[in-house]
């Protein structure tokens, strides 16, 4: 399985431009892109604030690996409208894969968090690994 934490890039700066209506759109507009990828057994849900977490399971490390970054495109080519405006939207992402019988769901969340900080500071838009932090 594998832990997905994410938020959107920004989202203050979109708040600020396009006023709370409009992040709000942001907000519910991004996770239905969100949803058209994931599988009905897959379980997301908003953490607070622009923060979202998704758990999943893949049948092979190769595909879980990849899913993140679909998620990511998924969001970056798919430009928000609210009202006669159009709101580019990136987000990033922080991935811990985990093993559901020795993993407290604690300890994945704040893995991932930490994932999800690294990046942001490499530049946001981006996946990031937990298990690449600690090579």
């Amino acid at each position: 399985m594998s832990l997905i934490y994410w938020d959107i890039d920004k989202f203050k700066k979109i708040n600020d431009e396009f006023g709370h209506a409009g992040g709000d759109v942001v907000l519910v507009e991004a996770a239905k892109i969100m949803q058209d990828c994931i599988n009905p057994d897959d379980l997301f849900g908003r953490i607070g604030g622009e923060e979202f977490t998704l758990l999943i399971a893949r049948n092979d490390e190769p595909t879980a690996k990849a899913f993140p970054e679909k998620l990511r495109n998924a969001l970056a080519s798919n430009p928000i409208h609210f009202n006669d405006k159009v709101i580019n939207v990136t987000a990033s992402f922080g991935v811990i894969n985990i093993k559901c019988n020795k993993t407290a769901i604690e300890s994945a969340i704040n893995e991932a968090d930490k994932a999800l900080y690294h990046a942001k500071n490499r530049g946001r838009n981006q996946v990031v690994h937990i298990s690449e932090l600690s090579q």
